[in-house]
């Protein structure tokens, strides 16, 4: 680890700080194993049968692991006689089954007998005695008690911690230790070691010697200190990108509308909009000026009062231009009927159409066709 304080600065004569620490890291280190061990318990059975002089229980299977058998026999109450059992300990063991067997021998005495394997066979223990049953038992209950061996295993752990305190880029290693304790009295095994820390940036190791409960951690600590991603070629944010998350850089309108990476190479990236088009009837902004299907005129249709004149285009379409619907003709030097004639069929109709003019110079449509018809009606008017 590098000293914190002072150095002196050769052929200076000056005094400066040293590089302090970047950064700090506790550290444990957690074993487990198992403890295997031994323990006995009780495990109980009971049957009960009905007697007639004689019966019992046949076929009973003590547990696997049994290091002990007791038996104990029980007969009810009964209006004839008091209750009563008797008990037998520590069974001898081996016989793979077991039957306990009462008989009634008369005269108020009674024989229980326990046998290894079939009744009539190894006979273990047998109980005579006289109580005040005349025609014995009526019902017996059997209850064997098996202290069975078993093996568990539970889970112990123990645990060493420490603070490691490192340089940019900078290695160092602490050992370790941290023995795990038997509680039952039984044997360790299966064990297992694992490191942690608090500070993500610093990569922590482990190492284990052949005892399984020491060793050595090694940190590793970072050699870029974190800051805000900006465009340099640099990984500034230290997550092993360069340049990343710098965004888009847009510009232009309508057709010309375009986006490019805002940081290419470690520069920032110019953004050119795309070239302009001629505006067309496409609801789009071909020219990129601003607006949509601009200055594409208009359409004109019909004579007369039926003239008309339409968009060219509307809502990104190209449109039609259809005539008005004619009118009858009036006499009022507009061509109503739309037959190209002003006022055909007027007496007055170069009256009205003087009178027309003088409002609107505008000659109407279809004046230059019929004007000569027109004066000819004012002459002969005037003659």
């Amino acid at each position: 680890m590098k000293p914190i304080g002072t150095v002196l600065l050769t052929g200076i004569g000056m005094l400066a700080p040293a590089v302090m620490a970047a950064e700090t890291v506790n550290w444990q280190v957690t074993v487990t194993a198992q403890e295997e061990f031994v323990t006995q318990q009780w495990q109980g059975f009971s049957a009960t049968v009905g007697l007639s002089g004689m019966g019992g229980v046949n076929n009973y299977v003590p547990p696997q692991g049994t290091v002990r058998l007791d038996i104990t026999v029980a007969f009810p109450d009964t209006t004839a006689c008091q209750n009563c059992s008797e008990s037998f300990t520590s069974i001898p063991l081996g016989y793979p089954y077991y039957a306990v067997w009462y008989t009634y021998l008369g005269g108020g005495v009674h024989k229980v007998q326990v046998f290894g394997g079939n009744v009539g066979g190894a006979l273990l223990r047998e109980a005579v005695f006289e109580r005040y049953c005349p025609n014995g038992y009526r019902q017996m209950t059997v209850m064997f008690d098996a202290l069975v061996k078993t093996t568990q295993s539970q889970p112990r752990s123990a645990s060493a911690g420490g603070t490691m305190t490192g340089g940019l880029g900078e290695v160092q290693s602490a050992p370790w230790a941290a023995a795990p304790a038997a509680q039952g009295g039984g044997t360790l095994t299966n064990y297992s070691a694992s490191v942690a820390g608090d500070n993500p940036k610093v990569e922590l190791s482990l190492s284990v010697n052949g005892d399984k409960v020491s060793g050595t951690v090694t940190a590793k600590f970072p050699s870029c200190v974190p800051s805000p991603e900006v465009c340099d070629g640099a990984d500034n944010d230290c997550d092993g990108s360069v340049d990343e998350d710098q965004g888009m850089a847009s510009c232009g309108v309508g057709a010309c509308a375009t986006a490019v990476p805002a940081c290419v190479d470690g520069k920032a990236n110019a953004c050119v909009p795309l070239p302009a088009g001629a505006e067309v009837c496409d609801g789009a902004d071909n020219d990129c000026d601003g607006s949509v299907d601009e200055d594409l005129g208009s359409l004109s249709c019909g004579a007369g009062a039926c003239a008309n004149t339409v968009a060219a285009c509307v809502g990104g379409q190209v449109q039609s231009c259809s005539p008005l619907a004619p009118q009858q003709e009036r006499c009022d030097g507009v061509d109503n009927d739309c037959d190209g004639v002003v006022d055909n069929g007027c007496p007055n109709g170069i009256i009205n159409l003087i009178q027309r003019l003088l409002t609107d110079p505008t000659p109407p449509p279809g004046l230059e066709k019929n004007l000569d018809k027109l004066l000819d009606k004012w002459n002969n008017r005037r003659k």
